[in-house]
């Protein structure tokens, strides 16, 4: 993944919550406000290794742009040059096996010369922690802390399950049946 200018920012395999944190750090300022998006560059590789038939449904929808190499990215971010240098820090760091962002396994190495497959990307929300304080016996409880008569709730409706982060998955933690 790369910002606006073409740099690398993180470590594009770290945690989605410290990824966020530093997306909107880095976004780009549209009249004032942040535009929270960066480019995810893929090439043949890691369009194999992500599924081909899975990255074919974001490209028929126009989710992807291709660029014939590394230059020609470079010239659409009007940054010249970027791209091409942003491949050559992270080989080198491939090489060494670890960056300045700590990460230390780089599945695919990229050429500046190749077909790259690009797609702007942006957190959203696609899970919410909130929602009705229970107990353990499922029952709502109130501002105070104490149980509101009658009122239960169990599964995603729940809060207070997780803290301030969960565990990845697709709610199965919020599935336990009290």
């Amino acid at each position: 993944m790369v910002d606006h200018s073409g740099k690398r920012f993180a470590n594009e395999l770290g945690y989605r919550a410290a990824l966020t944190k530093t997306l909107r750090e880095v976004g780009k300022k549209v009249d004032g406000e942040v535009y929270v998006s960066v480019y995810l560059v893929m090439n043949e590789k890691a369009i194999q290794d992500f599924g081909s038939e899975t990255f074919a449904f974001y490209r028929n929808r126009g989710f992807a742009t291709s660029f014939e190499n590394a230059s020609a990215f470079s010239q659409f971010l009007g940054y010249p040059h970027s791209i091409e240098q942003t491949i050559r820090e992270y080989t080198e760091y491939s090489r060494l096996g670890q960056d300045n962002f700590q990460k230390k396994v780089f599945p695919v190495g990229f050429s500046e010369e190749e077909r790259i497959e690009v797609m702007r990307v942006t957190p959203a929300v696609h899970y919410t922690m909130g929602g009705a304080q229970i107990n353990e016996k499922s029952q709502v409880l109130d501002e105070e802390g104490r149980p509101i008569k009658g009122l239960f709730a169990a599964g995603e409706v729940t809060g207070g399950v997780h803290g301030a982060n969960r565990l990845g998955g697709n709610s199965l933690l919020e599935c336990v049946v009290f």
